[in-house]
């Protein structure tokens, strides 16, 4: 399995067109298994928007094949697109799911983060006096058996553009990062503290 990390902030609509090619390569295998870590510009993405609106609060705003709802992706947030052949390894996307979420989780307890899944809602949540706040956001896309699409980091984006949306249908104020939370990272730290985290990710494939 490879790695690509970007290092220039990405528009959206141009990665979301690679990442689709890309999935239809891997599986017809004229590309491996592959996990992009990158940074987006800011945007706002949905898998619908209504046909007159393409901008919110002066953010694009794009439509998206993945699942859920109304998100937000910017500088300072970590997305990581695994791109894997679930077919190929005989796994459902529940399992897949599941897999994702300890990662991230695994990633955030090694840098001081007390993460968990929430019982009734994908995505990556921390417990702050008895309140669940949001991390990190999941939206999938399977298609010919590989899954694309993934899991968006909250590391240090400003979290105020998530105050214009209900951010995958939930209230926006619950939002945090590694930084509201005490810890002041990097990307690059984040990064390294994912790959260490990586071998238990690959070893439930």
């Amino acid at each position: 399995m490879k790695w690509k990390i970007l290092s220039t902030q990405i528009q959206y609509t141009e990665f979301l067109k690679q990442m689709q090619q890309y999935a239809i390569d891997v599986a017809e295998q004229m590309q491996e298994e592959t996990i992009f870590l990158l940074e987006h510009q800011h945007v706002y993405t949905a898998p619908v928007f209504s046909a007159t609106t393409t901008r919110h609060n002066g953010i694009p705003c794009v439509t998206t094949d993945r699942g859920g709802k109304i998100t937000y992706h910017g500088p300072g947030q970590r997305v990581i697109y695994p791109i894997i052949d679930l077919l190929k390894r005989q796994m459902n996307i529940k399992c897949y799911i599941f897999a994702l979420q300890k990662w991230v989780i695994d990633t955030l307890s090694k840098l001081g983060i007390d993460a968990c899944n929430h019982k009734d809602n994908i995505g990556i949540w921390v417990k702050q006096n008895l309140t669940e706040y949001k991390i990190a956001s999941i939206g999938l896309r399977v298609k010919k058996g590989v899954v694309y699409h993934g899991c968006a980091v909250n590391v240090r984006n400003d979290l105020t553009y998530f105050k214009h949306i209900a951010a995958c249908g939930e209230d926006s104020t619950r939002c945090v990062s590694c930084l509201s939370l005490g810890i002041n990272i990097s990307l690059h730290e984040f990064d390294s503290a994912l790959l260490q985290t990586f071998n238990n990710f690959e070893q439930t494939l």
